[in-house]
């Protein structure tokens, strides 16, 4: 996105945080605060709707590498979120929010499957 604003004028619209609370309705959706400045002409933070971010990996992937991956990610969360705004969205607790709500499209894959479990994110099925 912000490769096409720096070609074309782009007006990011957010809405009044207030509103924030009528996307417990549903929760596939979730507001996404953008930073002022990410855009070219965005001089105040704002608040937009935004979906769970999710990181895919080729089913063939090292199992292990995948694992440091997902544990890299979520213990260096505030990090990540320095570097992009979804950053912030991969934690523990929104991870077990989508688990419990049958919100994850597809299987975890199993380095992702294995970190979750040692977090209790996912359980054993018997």
């Amino acid at each position: 996105m912000v490769n096409l604003a720096s070609e074309y004028p782009v007006r990011i619209l957010g809405f009044d945080s207030t509103k924030a609370t009528l996307f417990e309705a549903t929760p596939d959706w979730t507001p996404v605060a953008i930073k002022a400045r990410t855009y070219p002409g965005q001089n105040q933070d704002l608040l937009v709707p935004g979906t769970h971010t999710a990181v895919l990996a080729y089913w063939q992937a090292e199992s292990a590498m995948v694992y440091r991956i997902v544990k890299t990610i979520i213990e260096h969360g505030k990090e990540f979120g320095e570097l992009h705004p979804g950053g912030l969205e991969f934690t523990i607790e929104k991870t077990r929010f989508f688990v419990e709500k049958h919100l994850v499209p597809m299987a975890f894959h199993p380095g992702a499957e294995q970190y979750w479990r040692e977090k209790r994110v996912l359980r054993e099925q018997h």
